[in-house]
Formats: C-alpha cells, sequence, structure tokens
C-alpha cells in the first residue's frame, strides 16, 4: 500500500467531478484542472484542502445556496471516504460563517466522508447550533449520524482541529455518549470507548465518575466499553480503573523472571519474551508490558505500555505469558540502535523486566 497522500489524485478527483457533474453552476472540467495542476508535491492534508479549493473555485454560486445540492449529490454517489473527504472540508472550511447550512451538509455527507474533522469549527465558533445539531445526529436512525454525533464532540480527536471549551469541560460530551453508550452497531459503541478515553487522559475523575456510573446503571455493552474506553487508566495502572473491570491491584500473583528467546534484535525484527505466572488464590489478572526505547542520543524514554492480555486465574494455576513484539519503526517512533528494556505490568504493578540489544537494521540477531 502507498502513502496515503496518494488516495488524493487524479482517479479521485475525477471521481468527485463524477458525482457533481450534473449540478447547475459545477464547471467540472475547471475543476479537474485546478484540482490536479499543483497536486503532486504536497502532503495528504494540504492535498485535500487545494482540492476543496478547486471545488470552490468551480461552482458559479456562493455556499449558502451550492452546499444543499453537494452535500445530497455527495450523498447519492458511490464515492469512497478518500474521494468524497475534500467535500466536507469545503463545508468545514467555507461554511464556517453559515452554520445552519454547513452543519447540515456535515449531516448529509456522513455516510460517504464522515464529518467529525469538519464540525470542530463550529463546536467551536458556533457552538449554539453546532450542539443541537450534535444531539439530533446522536438521536438519527442512521447510524452513521449517531457515530458523527461522538466522534465529532472527542476531546483529544487524532487528525482534527482542538476545540478548547471540550479539553477544559467534556460534559457535552458525555452528555452525547451517555445517550449512545448502548447503540445497537457496535462501531458507533466503539466511537463512545474512544470518547471515554480521550476525556481520561485530561479528567481522569470525570472518566471514572462517568465509567462508574455506567458499571453501576449496567447495559449489555458496558464491560466491553469499559474495557476499551478505560484502556489508558489501565495502562497507567489506575487502581480505580482496575477495579472497575474487575482487578485487583496489586494483587498476590507471582511472576517468574522475563525469558528472551534472543537478548539481540535487529531493527525490523521481532522480540520474544515469556514469563510465568502464577497466584495462590483465585484472580483476574491483567498484563500489560512496556517498552522503553532510547532516542537518537541514547537516553532513555519514557515507557510505552502495549496491551498484553487478560486471563482468570484458579488457584495454584500457572500460566506461561507468551509475546512477539514487531521492532519495527511507524510514523511516530523511530527506533535507535542500543540497550533497550520490556517490563512486565501485572494489575497495574511493574513486576519484572530485562534489557535487550537492538542493533540496526539486517543485523544478525544472536544471545
Amino acid at each position: 500500500m502507498g502513502a496515503f497522500k496518494d488516495q488524493i489524485g487524479a482517479e479521485s478527483v475525477d471521481a468527485l467531478a463524477a458525482a457533481l457533474e450534473g449540478l447547475a453552476g459545477f464547471d467540472a472540467a475547471r475543476f479537474r484542472r485546478a484540482a490536479v495542476g499543483g497536486l503532486e508535491p504536497l502532503e495528504l492534508k494540504a492535498r485535500i484542502a487545494h482540492v476543496a479549493g478547486a471545488l470552490d473555485d468551480a461552482l458559479a454560486v456562493g455556499f449558502p445556496v451550492a452546499a444543499p445540492s453537494v452535500a445530497a449529490a455527495v450523498a447519492a454517489s458511490p464515492l469512497t471516504t478518500w474521494q468524497a473527504w475534500p467535500a466536507q472540508t469545503w463545508v468545514e472550511e467555507r461554511g464556517v460563517d453559515h452554520p445552519e447550512v454547513a452543519l447540515a451538509a456535515i449531516g448529509a455527507m456522513t455516510a460517504r466522508a464522515s464529518g467529525e474533522s469538519a464540525v470542530r469549527p463550529f463546536l467551536h465558533r458556533h457552538p449554539r447550533p453546532a450542539w443541537r445539531a450534535v444531539h439530533e445526529w446522536a438521536g438519527a436512525s442512521d447510524a452513521d449520524r449517531r457515530r458523527l454525533a461522538s466522534e465529532g464532540t472527542r476531546p483529544r480527536l487524532p487528525w482534527a482541529r482542538s476545540v478548547p471549551a471540550l479539553l477544559s469541560d467534556p460534559a457535552p460530551g458525555i452528555a452525547v455518549i451517555d445517550r449512545l453508550r448502548e447503540d445497537p452497531e457496535e462501531y458507533v459503541r466503539r466511537s463512545v470507548a474512544n470518547h471515554l478515553n480521550d476525556v481520561a487522559r485530561d479528567h481522569p475523575g470525570t472518566a471514572l465518575a462517568t465509567a462508574g456510573r455506567w458499571h453501576a446503571e449496567g447495559g449489555r455493552h458496558v464491560e466491553r466499553i469499559l474495557r476499551h474506553g478505560l484502556r489508558g487508566l489501565v495502562k497507567k495502572g489506575d487502581p480505580s480503573a482496575l477495579a472497575l473491570l474487575g482487578f485487583e491491584h496489586g494483587a498476590a500473583v507471582e511472576v517468574g523472571e522475563i525469558e528472551l528467546e534472543e537478548t539481540t534484535v535487529a531493527i525490523g525484527g521481532e522480540l520474544q519474551f515469556a514469563a510465568e505466572i502464577r497466584c495462590d488464590s483465585a484472580a483476574r489478572v491483567a498484563i500489560d508490558y512496556a517498552i522503553t526505547y532510547i532516542g537518537a542520543h541514547g537516553r532513555a524514554k519514557a515507557p510505552k505500555v502495549f496491551k498484553g492480555a487478560v486471563r482468570d486465574l484458579s488457584a495454584g494455576e500457572r500460566w506461561r505469558f507468551v509475546r512477539r513484539h514487531p521492532m519495527r519503526e511507524v510514523s511516530i517512533r523511530r527506533l535507535h540502535p542500543g540497550t533497550h528494556r520490556v517490563d512486565l505490568q501485572v494489575n497495574g504493578v511493574m513486576r519484572a523486566g530485562a534489557d535487550f540489544r537492538l542493533d540496526g537494521p539486517g543485523s544478525p540477531s544472536g544471545s
């Protein structure tokens, strides 16, 4: 698969032009020329904005008149998310002074390209109509709009503009996800859990109070939502989050030494490790693990915690926890040769660890 930016190109421009070609006042040829011209050197978000600007230039009428027709055409089309995304960005950029029209367009197009990013400037600049639209979406029969209500009001939505009011006070968003936590669609509930996890980053007490209330009220999906929605706090070893999920913080669990398959791993390879877990009395255990990477100058970074496994152990049971962790670079993490460390966290407490060496890519591994 190529870079994400390659999804926005001549082919996606042609698809969007075809979807809008019948609209009065839309010059499809002009749109294609302007959208494709100068696109190649741009990165993803800049490409989307460039195509959105070309769309605005190709319309003979202003935003308030054009938006309902554009939104209806996009909604009725077979466009993919990538192909329709510039239309949502056009609404986000050109419609900010026309909130009622813009919000209706965002909702209409969200099945083709989810409008969670597009709605955020309206939450900031026009909170009353924006929150009114959010609650309408939360009660919609359409699952895409219900998800939009939760996803668009997340305090820390990735790739999207921040909304300072949501970062300082998540209560309005919690009122939305309260309505959606038992939604019949799993992908709506997944957004609810991600929303709760966002809240926990800045307001852990609020997130725990919300989770505790949901736990007390019960529901068919509450356990799964809390497991995903409190994952950040669990990784931090928060005792209250662990208790809500049925784990005793610092439970009397015996953890053997970490066994490394190899003490030296090449960048691009895998770190395999194992440890024996045992407890004298029955217990539910959450095993996470932390990798301490080093930076370019050899200094250790803050440990990065990864989800491991959950297991209900009977009294005296021995369980061998085994993991393979890929030591590959990703867009948010560069890897550097040197001594790294892996630690096991059991029910919120770091219990065992081992150092290993990371060599450059393609280096031979050995113990």
